[in-house]
């Protein structure tokens, strides 16, 4: 797929939106909060860290959580087989990692209410990555629908522009895949 004249592998990359732009990282799921974290200091006037030092850490602690136990789970719930070879263990795996991401969503719900945004009135690097996962709790029918708080939040962050354009832009190059070979639900997107 070509993106502003560069060659963009819809396997390998993911879709990120800052601020205003939006911009395409190998995907790397434990390297992704230090990455963001990079380029919200390359962009200091975006404001996409919190200005305290203790919200800070909170938000990329966030990050770390997202990275090594949120994004993780959804993995074994699409790739048993990367985990285990045995049938039933990969289906049980699979329930098993379900109710867990679910967790995790009202977690993340829980985070959210009463909140604007992940880290309270504040816009930050958080924000994207916890609409991705509300995403793949649609993919996969989760009931994301019924956690109130995060489906406001999920309808927030389907108004900003770079949102929408990094939408646009999946939208084209996976229609009609399925990058990880399991039931895929094909769901009506907003935005």
């Amino acid at each position: 797929m070509l993106t502003g004249g560069v060659h963009v592998d819809p396997l390998l990359f993911a879709g990120c939106v800052l601020g205003d732009s939006a911009y395409y990282a190998r995907r790397n799921t434990r390297a992704l909060p230090t990455q963001i974290n990079q380029l919200a200091k390359q962009f200091p006037d975006a404001r996409l860290l919190p200005q305290n030092l203790l919200e800070e850490a909170r938000c990329l602690s966030t990050m770390a959580w997202f990275a090594s136990a949120v994004h993780p789970t959804f993995a074994h719930i699409i790739r048993p087989e990367r985990f285990a070879s045995d049938t039933s263990a990969q289906l049980n795996m699979k329930e098993t990692a379900r109710e867990t991401f679910w967790a995790h969503c009202e977690e993340i719900n829980g985070l959210l209410a009463g909140n604007e945004w992940m880290m309270g009135a504040q816009y930050t690097v958080s924000d994207p990555y916890a609409f991705f996962f509300y995403d793949l709790g649609l993919r996969i029918k989760l009931p994301v629908h019924e956690l109130a708080a995060y489906t406001a939040f999920s309808e927030r962050m389907l108004q900003r522009s770079a949102v929408r354009r990094v939408r646009e832009v999946e939208e084209g190059s996976l229609r009609g895949t399925n990058a990880w070979g399991g039931p895929y639900y094909p769901h009506e997107r907003r935005g």
